[in-house]
């Protein structure tokens, strides 16, 4: 079973096709971390404390909107908040893409800060590849494309036939990954 305590002070990567669980997932670890932000491109977390883009598809506008934010709120408050969330990670932090300073700046010295940084996505494959091979753990709800399922083959030999096989919208699981094992998880029912 798995605890809000275990994904403190992480890198998190939650990708998953729409209506597989992962804003279920999210909203679960925020309502246990109520010092939490989230930038919230698709505005789907409303109720919880988050920064609404002007600018929501990918490119410099969106680039600087995120920028200044990490820069002028996360960063000064970073000892004030457990957990913050980037919802469609991938339109910041692209793959095969240059990655933009201010990535560079929250992987690089987040690992110093007391907070867990949640990157979220609907593609695994749309996701830099070092967003993903610097997080502390992967939380993968379904899915179907091929390559999304060849780069969880690529964290790990045979991730792809467990998605394959065990994971469905209808139970709404996922495997949760920490670098060296996985597991099969749901996401515990919320009071």
């Amino acid at each position: 079973m798995i605890s809000p305590e275990q994904f403190r002070n992480k890198h998190l990567v939650i990708v998953g096709l729409k209506g597989a669980g992962k804003t279920n997932f999210i909203k679960w670890l925020l309502r246990y971390y109520p010092r939490h932000l989230i930038f919230d491109v698709l505005r789907e977390h409303k109720g919880f404390n988050r920064y609404l883009p002007t600018h929501r598809q990918r490119g410099e506008e969106l680039n600087q909107e995120f920028n200044l934010l990490l820069n002028k709120v996360v960063i000064p408050k970073r000892e004030k908040l457990d957990v913050f969330g980037v919802d469609e990670a991938n339109r910041i932090f692209p793959n095969r893409e240059k990655m933009p300073a201010a990535g560079l700046d929250l992987i690089d010295f987040s690992r110093h800060w007391s907070m867990c940084i949640a990157f979220i996505a609907r593609r695994l494959a749309q996701l830099h590849t070092d967003v993903v091979e610097t997080a502390n753990y992967v939380v993968a709800f379904k899915q179907t494309g091929f390559n999304d399922l060849r780069r969880l083959a690529s964290l790990m030999e045979g991730l792809d036939d467990v998605m394959r096989e065990k994971i469905s919208f209808q139970e709404h699981n996922f495997i949760l990954f920490d670098g060296n094992s996985f597991s099969i998880e749901k996401v515990p029912k919320m009071d």
